[in-house]
């Protein structure tokens, strides 16, 4: 009998900054809204169930670290979730990209995230074999 209590595991390997896979595609959009009045409408550098990151050339200097705003993701002129909460973690003024985790989702949201993401993932697959054909 084993005695679960005195049983431990423990990751040696390095720990990097990202903690799962990301993918893209270029039907993938966020509209984020700025304020109460004013939504703005940018491309997806890449999505994971934990953020998204976005390419906001002309708009950068509107983003700052720490902020929080609302976003909603569509996919192929879809809307796929609204109103996601997500904080600015990372400004990357020379490449123009907004890098946001997601904040307080439910497990619906997530959920549907997970399924976005595989749902890519399969679509990049079909695409590579058929360039590899």
């Amino acid at each position: 009998m084993i005695d679960l209590e005195d049983l431990t595991f423990v990751y040696k390997g390095k720990i990097g900054k990202r903690r799962c896979y990301r993918v893209y595609h270029r039907d993938l959009l966020v509209i984020v809204n700025l304020s109460q009045k004013e939504k703005k409408l940018f491309s997806v550098k890449d999505l994971n169930t934990y953020g998204v990151a976005f390419i906001a050339e002309k708009d950068k200097d509107r983003f700052y670290k720490d902020q929080i705003f609302y976003l909603s993701i569509v996919f192929k002129r879809k809307i796929i979730l609204c109103n996601l909460k997500a904080r600015v973690i990372r400004v990357h003024h020379d490449k123009n990209i907004i890098a946001c985790e997601f904040l307080n989702l439910t497990r619906k949201q997530e959920y549907t995230l997970d399924e976005l993401c595989l749902l890519i993932q399969k679509e990049l697959l079909k695409y590579k074999k058929k360039e590899k054909n």
